[in-house]
């Protein structure tokens, strides 16, 4: 929604509630349940979250409100009034704490993918594995092991 929309059906009795009214009506999608979607569909609703919720932050930051006429000209500006200042800063919070949750969801899926894939319930997406890796990994471990003890023995 772009600002001259919120601005053209203002009313100058009282923009106030107008305004309010306005705001509130900005689609602000939630995150799903993540037992109940893909992880792809979580990463996807999370972005959007944080996405939507950004615009919508970048909406509340100017300090004054413009109205316009018809033909789309502006025909006034006022400063936000307390009332709007304390909504707006409410709405903020809001915003914050939704895009908050959004992000702990991500780091989260990602946790739980990263623990997947270490402990083999995922496939490296290669195929799957072979006994010449897992006798190449197990020679890269006992060597590390002895490089560790030597550097210790020098110490």
């Amino acid at each position: 929604m772009s600002s001259q929309n919120l601005t053209t059906s203002m009313s100058s009795s009282d923009h106030t509630s107008d305004y309010r009214a306005l705001h509130c009506a900005i689609p602000c999608p939630h995150p799903p349940s993540p037992w109940l979607t893909s992880p792809t569909a979580r990463v996807n609703n999370n972005i959007e979250v944080l996405k939507s919720r950004y615009e919508a932050i970048m909406e509340l930051l100017p300090l004054t409100i413009e109205r316009t006429g018809p033909e789309g000209h502006v025909i006034a500006t006022e400063k936000k009034g307390r009332t709007v200042g304390t909504s707006d800063a409410f709405a903020v919070q809001t915003h914050a704490s939704s895009m908050v949750r959004a992000t702990e969801d991500l780091l989260a899926l990602t946790r739980t993918l990263k623990e997947a894939w270490l402990f083999g319930q995922i496939g490296s997406g290669f195929g799957t594995g072979s006994t010449v890796t897992d006798e190449d990994a197990k020679v890269v471990g006992e060597a590390l092991q002895q490089l560790g003890a030597k550097q210790a023995v020098e110490n």
